[in-house]
């Protein structure tokens, strides 16, 4: 039998699909079971409505602190076990999935 050598990045999602436009900082709370997230930022293209996000659940995002997420710049996709704060600016547009591996 032949062996899917992509099985280790297969996930089981939790929960909805969940999309975010609302501006300033947020907490996205893990619910139970999961153990990552994927997150995008689907602003238009050059829009400059930019999503940053912090991962230890203490520090708040600002405009200039926190990983950031550009339009454009694809999926992340994030294995971690706490929930994860956002800052999005203007009309930023994220999208967000939590997710189990299978």
């Amino acid at each position: 039998m032949p062996v899917n050598k992509l099985s280790k990045f297969a996930i089981k999602t939790i929960g909805s699909h969940t999309q975010r436009t609302t501006n300033g900082v947020a907490t996205l709370t893990r619910p139970e079971g999961a153990t990552g997230i994927i997150i995008q930022n689907s602003s238009p293209a050059l829009s400059g409505d930019n999503i940053r996000y912090t991962l230890d659940d203490t520090t708040n995002p600002t405009a200039s602190l926190g990983f950031l997420l550009e339009p454009g710049d694809g999926a992340v996709r994030i294995d971690f076990f706490s929930n994860i704060r956002v800052f999005l600016t203007n009309d930023a547009v994220l999208e967000y999935q939590w997710f189990t591996p299978e």
